[in-house]
């Protein structure tokens, strides 16, 4: 946890929000078990939610039904968060494009059926169709395509945002 009380001059624009899962979340626990069967460590998997940054208290959320922009203050209040930035980002104009990018999807209805394809893998990919880490690896994949290898956004999970490409900028409560 930092050392630093959270405040709204901590999260910019692009950068990304992690969330880690409440105990009792049962939909976070089949995503954090999902995350561990990828190979992602406990630490990591704990992470099951991910959010991108408009700075300040306004993020892009895709959570059912559908996808919109939140004040995390109120929305994920009292959350345990990570906030972290792409290491490659060249200034200002590559973290606007990408905030715009993931917020160009909004209204659009959550995908249910890729979220279930991490559990069941025939199921078909739906590419008109989000859920929160394939919105934050698509808006990044439009200005940085080779993230990853230029894997597939459907097949990011959160926890793909913890890893060496990311820095760490902030942990702790949201209060």
């Amino acid at each position: 946890m930092s050392n630093i009380k959270f405040n709204l001059d901590i999260p910019k624009i692009g950068d990304f929000i992690l969330y880690r899962k409440p105990a009792s979340d049962f939909f976070g626990n089949q995503i954090k078990k999902e995350q561990l069967k990828k190979g992602f460590s406990p630490k990591k998997a704990e992470f099951t939610h991910i959010e991108t940054s408009w700075g300040g208290p306004q993020a892009v959320s895709v959570v059912p039904p559908k996808t919109k922009i939140i004040d995390i203050t109120k929305a994920h209040k009292g959350r345990y968060i990570r906030i972290v930035r792409y290491h490659k980002y060249k200034g200002n104009r590559e973290r606007y494009r990408v905030a715009l990018w993931s917020t160009s999807l909004s209204n659009l209805r959550y995908d249910w059926l890729g979220v279930l394809k991490f559990r069941i893998g025939f199921l078909f990919h739906r590419a008109n169709k989000f859920f929160c880490s394939k919105n934050a690896a698509w808006a990044l994949l439009k200005e940085y395509p080779d993230v990853y290898g230029g894997m597939e956004p459907y097949k990011w999970m959160p926890a793909h945002f913890l890893g060496e490409e990311f820095d760490l900028i902030w942990e702790g409560i949201i209060e």
